[in-house]
């Protein structure tokens, strides 16, 4: 019943024929008469033959050389005098206005749009009761015209109208939301290298386009060099296909459809193929006349995705079903209205403007919380891994610890069998005994320090201290000095004396020993005459170099990612450097660098 009344009042709207004045704002979408000649206005006065037009805006936006008339009947039915003013949302015009009675041309106005901001208008005075036309001739402009909205108006209301149009719309609070958050999003990209704030920047930057003057710059570039036509099509299909496009991408990206949603990534990869595939019927077939089929009319689809996505994550998928409501509206109805050739096109750029500015508000927030979740699984992510790195150096120390015991342990196995000797030959006297104690009190000593030094070096306890840079490299030493006389390795150190470091001492001594132990896995490749290992402090930094030959270049840039490692073969983690690497930005608040030298590599751990 409703879609009947609906046509039914549709219908009768066709046999109007005088647009009837009142106190009231009147939008200009009936009641309007064109005539696709070029002739003067004395034949045009005279002339029977024009045509109702239904929908104004569809039919201006189809010319592009022809010169052609609009007719508009005007009727006050008041018994009062009023001051009316035909005000156009009309960019690129030229025009010649005409204001008749009785068959007779009253008053003349050239009208054009002047500074490109689309705005022109026509003020007049109809007498009480009293019957009036206004003829207009669309005179040929070099750039295409781009007819948006006519209005009737109270002219003392006509300052007001303009100001609200430009101050709001076009240049004023929504075009600076909009750039704000262009730039905001643009540095967090920067900052984060996100595919999705990537996208996202070049879908506030295709909303700022269409909202905004800024493609007329761009067409008038173009107008020495194409045909209206040709302009025509880029103004009507580039700066929506733009929007579709980017919001295509900014959706597959954010939700991560390719690994979570494959069959809806599918289906929106199928939909920007339509997308290119009808901006190309657009070009060649539609010939500046209506889009055949209009992309923008599927765009519900995206709150769909939307609503799937709330098992996900609620906030973020209703803040960005939200924002699809907001942005769709306005570009779906301009959509539907093109396809069925509805009234209403005039008023969908303003509407644009609001809408894709909250919706652009809303997107903001949502890449925000997504950038936080990001970063709290980030560090969720690091604190695993510094564990796992922790299991992992344990395991490498316990096996330290072990093999600097065997020596001790053999030494006091053997002072045992010479005690036992001793007295067996009764050869055992009481100076030979306390020298053979002594002895052995000695190697439990140091047995006892390499306990104290694994026990020390994974205390929970985080507390700063300050200590030398020759004790920070002894301490690191002392855990690894027994493996590296069994491999072989020699250590030079060029300390400076008066170099101290305050910082988390047992982490700085994880960081170099993950540097030591892969330094002795690439050594034992080198004759065992020829393994060195280089320390070299300067002020604020240490220095760590082998002469192993150096890391390949083609893959020196990754030694610091996650699960990256060159000795797979030997059980390599790929965790230790990605570890040593945070602990020296996260903890130490320092950095940690590496390249070749003409020895081999080198790593350069800089302190704050």
């Amino acid at each position: 019943m409703k879609f009947f009344f609906l046509f039914f009042l549709l219908t009768l709207s066709l046999f109007s024929g005088v647009i009837t004045l009142n106190e009231e704002k009147l939008l200009l979408h009936r009641n309007t008469y064109l005539l696709n000649e070029n002739i003067f206005i004395e034949d045009a006065l005279k002339h029977s033959d024009f045509i109702k037009n239904n929908n104004l805006s569809v039919f201006l936006r189809k010319q592009f050389t022809k010169n052609y008339w609009l007719k508009i009947p005007l009727k006050n039915t008041l018994n009062k005098e009023l001051d009316k003013t035909l005000l156009f949302y009309w960019k690129n015009i030229n025009l010649q206005v005409y204001y008749s009675k009785d068959n007779k041309i009253i008053e003349t106005k050239s009208v054009s749009d002047g500074i490109n901001n689309g705005i022109s208008y026509y003020s007049f005075i109809i007498g009480p009761n009293e019957e009036s036309t206004i003829y207009i001739k669309v005179n040929d402009h070099p750039l295409v015209d781009d007819f948006s909205a006519a209005y009737i108006i109270n002219t003392e209301q006509l300052i007001s109208e303009i100001s609200n149009y430009e101050s709001v719309y076009k240049h004023g609070l929504l075009f600076g939301i909009l750039l704000t958050i262009l730039f905001a999003s643009l540095f967090m990209y920067f900052m984060t290298s996100l595919k999705s704030y990537f996208y996202y920047v070049l879908f506030v930057m295709s909303i700022i386009f269409i909202t905004s003057n800024l493609h007329w710059s761009f067409y008038s570039a173009l107008s020495p060099y194409l045909e209206k036509s040709i302009l025509y099509n880029i103004m009507k299909v580039a700066n929506p296909f733009s929007i579709l496009m980017t919001l295509t991408l900014f959706t597959k990206e954010f939700f991560d459809l390719k690994y979570k949603h494959a069959t809806i990534n599918s289906i929106l990869n199928f939909y920007m193929l339509s997308c290119i595939l009808m901006v190309i019927i657009q070009f060649i077939f539609s010939n500046g006349s209506l889009i055949i089929f209009y992309p923008g009319i599927l765009l519900p689809g995206f709150i769909l995705i939307g609503l799937i996505m709330l098992k996900q994550d609620k906030l973020q998928a209703s803040l960005y079903s939200i924002a699809m409501i907001l942005l769709i509206y306005p570009l779906f109805m301009e959509s539907f209205i093109r396809i069925f050739n509805f009234d209403g096109v005039q008023n969908m750029n303003n509407y644009l403007q609001v809408t894709s500015t909250l919706c652009s508000l809303c997107l903001s927030i949502v890449t925000y919380i997504k950038l936080l979740s990001i970063l709290e699984e980030k560090r969720q992510f690091e604190k695993e891994i510094l564990v796992r790195s922790r299991f992992s150096a344990m395991g490498e120390m316990i096996a330290n610890i072990a093999h600097q015991w065997r020596q001790p342990l053999s030494h006091l196995s053997s002072i045992v069998v010479n005690i036992d000797m001793h007295s067996q030959l009764d050869k055992l006297s009481p100076k030979t005994l306390q020298d053979k104690l002594n002895e052995m009190h000695l190697q439990i000593r140091h047995m006892t320090n390499t306990i104290e030094d694994f026990m020390n070096f994974f205390s929970q306890k985080k507390q700063k201290s300050t200590f030398s840079c020759k004790e920070i490299i002894d301490d690191s030493l002392s855990f690894m000095r027994t493996s590296f006389e069994s491999n072989h390795i020699q250590i030079y150190t060029q300390c400076d004396a008066m170099f101290e470091i305050n910082t988390y001492k047992n982490e700085l001594i994880q960081v170099i020993i993950t540097i030591l132990t892969n330094a002795k896995d690439a050594l034992k490749d080198n004759p065992e005459e020829d393994r060195k290992i280089y320390f070299k402090t300067s002020k604020n930094e240490i220095s760590i170099s082998d002469n192993a030959g150096g890391i390949d270049s083609k893959i020196i840039h990754r030694i610091f990612e996650p699960y990256f490692s060159t000795k797979l073969e030997k059980n390599g983690t790929g965790l230790g450097l990605y570890t040593a690497k945070i602990i020296m930005e996260n903890n130490i608040k320092g950095s940690i660098q590496v390249a070749n030298n003409k020895r081999g590599a080198e790593f350069i751990l800089k302190l704050p």
